[in-house]
């Protein structure tokens, strides 16, 4: 189904879990004009034709018997059954969408088909759970619903974007060292995650920083330290020595030269 073009999607009404309002807020990011409305399960015949989560048995229910697990046996509830469905349309690649659904989504799945009673094992669970009112059926409830959903919905985008740019990075350090094969360090246009230069011949890197300064980091901490014997320019030396802070960039390469090993 093209999640563009649905109007609305309906899920039940009354207590609200992590499950349901984490499935909302991933919609409204796949389609930002999409409608969520909750109904009342006895009515539910009324919109077997249309796009159901969390209600109906349908392809984004998980209270059927008959459960789709994921390749560890850990079974999919409703957000995860859309995540799975429709990652790609957020840009995430395979490797990315299992990391974000092993890091949050997984976990909120588990507490979701165990129960709420294990919902101290995740967080972000527990405080949806408590977001209820007391009147599970009343216009407040509904209009906490709305509220946890654009929380939901911030938070959500917030992690998505943060894979998003671990993938972008992965490629540009990928291009990087295959430009440059042999080299000890690197002066790098932007700062990226000095890890991910580790299995490659790059022992520091060198990028300028907000302040306008430039710093070297040791791609690895254990192997690689920071000569700390060049004074001039410096601001800034680790203890540890994997991070060193200089005003220029001569003298920064200066310091790279007398790091390597």
């Amino acid at each position: 189904m093209n999640i563009k073009r649905v109007k609305t999607a309906y899920t039940h009404n009354g207590r609200m879990h992590a499950d349901d309002v984490f499935s909302a807020a991933l919609l409204k990011i796949l389609n930002p004009k999409i409608n969520i409305v909750r109904i009342d399960r006895k009515d539910l015949n009324k919109y077997k034709n249309k796009f159901l989560f969390d209600i109906g048995n349908g392809k984004f229910d998980h209270h059927s018997t008959n459960k789709v697990t994921r390749k560890n046996g850990i079974p999919y509830a409703s957000f995860g059954l859309i995540m799975h469905e429709y990652y790609p349309l957020l840009g995430l690649n395979e490797e990315f969408y299992e990391k974000l659904d092993k890091d949050f989504i997984k976990v909120i799945d588990k507490v979701d088909n165990k129960g709420q009673g294990d919902s101290v094992t995740s967080p972000v669970s527990l405080i949806i759970s408590l977001m209820n009112e007391k009147n599970l059926y009343g216009k407040q409830q509904e209009k906490t619903f709305v509220k946890a959903v654009n929380l939901a919905r911030k938070i959500l985008k917030t992690l998505i974007n943060h894979y998003l740019e671990n993938q972008k990075n992965i490629i540009d350090v990928e291009k990087i060292i295959k430009d440059n094969p042999a080299k000890k360090y690197l002066v790098l246009d932007k700062f990226l995650p000095q890890h991910l230069f580790k299995d490659s011949s790059v022992q520091f890197i060198i990028f300028k920083n907000k302040q306008k300064h430039y710093e070297i980091l040791s791609t690895n901490s254990f192997l690689y330290k920071v000569n700390d014997t060049v004074t001039k320019d410096k601001i800034f030396i680790h203890p540890s020595k994997f991070l060193g802070i200089y005003k220029s960039l001569d003298t920064i390469k200066k310091v790279a030269q007398l790091s390597i090993v």
